[in-house]
């Protein structure tokens, strides 16, 4: 019996191209200079999509390195920090949500589930994505991993968040984007994974797929109810 589901943040319940869109766009009007010549405005923001899915699972230097090798970031005068810097402290700034996570949300806590967010990353970024995005309220815990030794794909921040819950494991599903931590990690864990296809393909063979999988989080009502009704 599931009676609660734990979400990923990011690429899973808000428009993370539409954000990485927005946000290069304002880079590149603040800084113009730091852009290869010919590479335009709107190719520039294309261009971050690309650099972004290519590097997904390698973090900010994995999609500066990108662009680089994009041709869309000139070789010097700055440093890969400066990028990062810029749309780590900026890219709250240009927050899109997905129209169909909150009702998705809505629909869940309508059939008394328990509501849990599990994410990695800087606590004070991604805190404040999830305040610029209004989903403060939305979830019953929050738990933001920033320890390497405790948070995903170690299965600690998991069984944390059951405890919270006041669920088993087994009554849980966790569904997230990233092979290695979210659907292996919550496996492992004990949890009922759902891989959420986003933006790639499995890219992990020595990883099992996983047997339940959605397009985005608005199928997760009607997965849940499929599998309490099973």
């Amino acid at each position: 019996m599931i009676k609660g589901v734990v979400f990923d943040l990011d690429h899973m319940l808000y428009d993370r191209d539409g954000c990485s869109r927005a946000a290069m766009d304002t880079f590149y009007r603040c800084f113009p200079e730091r852009f290869m010549p010919g590479v335009s405005r709107e190719a520039a923001r294309e261009l971050m999509i690309q650099a972004e899915h290519r590097a997904i699972y390698g973090g900010w230097s994995a999609i500066v390195a990108e662009l680089r090798r994009l041709g869309v970031l000139r070789e010097s005068g700055f440093t890969d920090h400066d990028v990062m810097d810029f749309f780590q402290c900026h890219y709250i700034d240009h927050m899109v949500p997905f129209p169909f996570t909150k009702p998705m949300l809505d629909r869940l806590r309508g059939m008394n589930l328990r509501l849990g967010l599990i994410t990695n990353g800087n606590p004070f970024y991604q805190q404040k994505k999830i305040a610029a995005l209004h989903y403060e309220d939305e979830f019953d815990s929050i738990l933001i991993g920033s320890d390497p030794s405790t948070a995903k794909p170690h299965s600690a921040i998991f069984l944390q968040m059951a405890e919270l819950l006041r669920c088993q494991p087994s009554e849980l599903i966790y569904a997230g984007d990233n092979p290695v931590n979210d659907v292996d990690a919550s496996r492992r864990a004990g949890y009922v994974p759902v891989w959420v296809r986003t933006i790639t393909p499995w890219q992990f063979p020595e990883i099992p797929e996983c047997d339940l999988q959605v397009d985005t989080v608005a199928e997760i009502p009607d997965l849940v109810e499929a599998l309490n009704r099973a």
